[in-house]
């Protein structure tokens, strides 16, 4: 039966993926394209493209072009992060750190100052080899909750999970949270960031739609998501990457979530 509280709100029709520049021996070749558009679930708030295509192709079919320092001003924003979470979180030498989509390592090797203690976690091909040969420790793999009890193994838990712009591009939200779990220590901290609905409509971002954004977040959205599995929102900030974002410090201590300012940002956006 279909779902009745699902509603289409978007359609830009076929297109192919995003972030990939195509080499010149294969411009003769068609490239795989597949319907951009987005459903809303208006009983618990959640936002999701109708096709969600295959995740490991969408890293890999081509060399993701993507990089963390592809820009002086991505390199002050991540050394700004870095510089925030040593102080907010008290990262010192014993800190554990897995950041999940950590790209070309770039955030990692801020953090490493503090602690050498980091590993990163990065679906695609070409950027995994490429950290590792910065000596960024990066496991190439799709992060979920079967992959994150073979991290576990090898790394043991850790003190704080770091994903950014990567929670949106999961095909299985709920499975990713479960692998975040499983990997947190009971008093760790999992701090993610990604793309802001809400500053995406104000702002007409249609840009942000594209097939590797499978999921679009508001504090209503992830706060659904984040306490089915356990995990609960202790803060929320806004943030300026990718024309306005926002970021979440959770953990699994009921205690701590700050009901108050989930419930202020829902209200605030409804």
């Amino acid at each position: 039966m279909a779902n009745r509280n699902l509603i289409k709100i978007i359609d830009l029709g076929f297109h192919p993926y995003a972030d990939t520049f195509i080499k010149k021996k294969l411009l003769n070749k068609s490239e795989p394209v597949f319907q951009l558009a987005c459903f809303l679930d208006k009983k618990n708030g959640t936002i999701q493209n109708t096709i969600k295509t295959d995740d490991n192709l969408r890293y890999n079919l081509y060399d993701y072009s993507y990089t963390s320092s592809n820009s002086s001003y991505s390199k002050n924003y991540w050394e700004k992060y870095a510089e925030h979470i040593i102080a907010k979180l008290n990262i010192n030498s014993k800190s554990k750190i897995i950041e999940i989509g950590s790209n070309d390592g770039y955030l990692l090797k801020c953090l490493n100052v503090k602690t050498k203690k980091v590993w990163g976690v990065d679906a695609s091909n070409f950027m995994s080899k490429l950290a590792n040969r910065k000596n960024i420790r990066t496991f190439k793999t799709l992060f979920n909750f079967k992959n994150s009890k073979i991290i576990k193994k090898k790394i043991s838990d850790v003190d704080i999970i770091i994903a950014n712009n990567v929670v949106n591009h999961s095909n299985n939200v709920l499975d990713f949270f479960k692998g975040v779990k499983n990997l947190l220590k009971s008093n760790g901290m999992f701090i993610f960031e990604i793309p802001y609905w809400y500053n995406l409509v104000k702002k007409k971002q249609f840009d942000q739609i594209y097939h590797e954004h499978v999921s679009y977040f508001t504090a209503k959205s992830a706060h659904y998501y984040l306490q089915k599995i356990g995990l609960y929102i202790y803060d929320i900030a806004e943030t300026t990457y990718h024309g306005g974002s926002i970021r979440f410090y959770v953990g699994s201590d009921k205690k701590k979530s700050n009901i108050k300012k989930i419930k202020e940002y829902i209200l605030k956006k409804k």
